[in-house]
């Protein structure tokens, strides 16, 4: 009599136990879909500097730049493009222009941006001279600024 009971409220004990497992793992998929998208982008780096003051002094050459600060330290780009062989590109118009540049990959989360930076290599792949690319990473790099200072990219 006794051990009616006890297989009954077992079982649902094990099925209560699975379902909350699986419902577990399917909201930890939909909270890293939401909040872990990030795509990579290819940041063209001129140089990293300890102070503002030596980034101005070396960035007056440069006609357009953006600059994130992380670690203590001023990280200058010149472009961003998510195609390498744009990356390359820019890379040697810039070297071509006397700066020691390198190619840095690195995550962007916002999703709106990079819907816009793709339409922008799609310019950069067909530009075929040094100042119309110079102008399309131009435009990006405005377009970089304005989404940071509206929503954190």
């Amino acid at each position: 009599m006794r051990f009616k009971f006890l297989i009954p409220i077992l079982i649902s004990i094990l099925l209560g136990y699975g379902f909350s497992g699986l419902m577990f793992r399917s909201y930890n998929r939909r909270v890293e879909n939401v909040f872990g998208q990030a795509a990579n982008a290819y940041f063209i780096k001129f140089d990293s500097f300890d102070t503002i003051e030596e980034k101005k002094e070396a960035t007056s050459d440069l006609d357009h730049y953006i600059y994130i600060l992380e670690q203590k330290k001023y990280h200058v780009f010149t472009g961003i493009t998510k195609n390498t062989k744009n990356a390359e590109k820019i890379k040697g118009i810039q070297e071509v222009k006397g700066n020691k540049v390198s190619i840095v990959r690195r995550n962007v989360f916002n999703m709106e941006f990079i819907t816009m930076l793709v339409q922008y290599d799609t310019l950069l792949s067909i530009a075929n001279d040094d100042r119309n690319t110079l102008l399309i990473t131009r435009k990006i790099l405005q377009l970089y600024e304005e989404m940071e200072s509206v929503n954190a990219i």
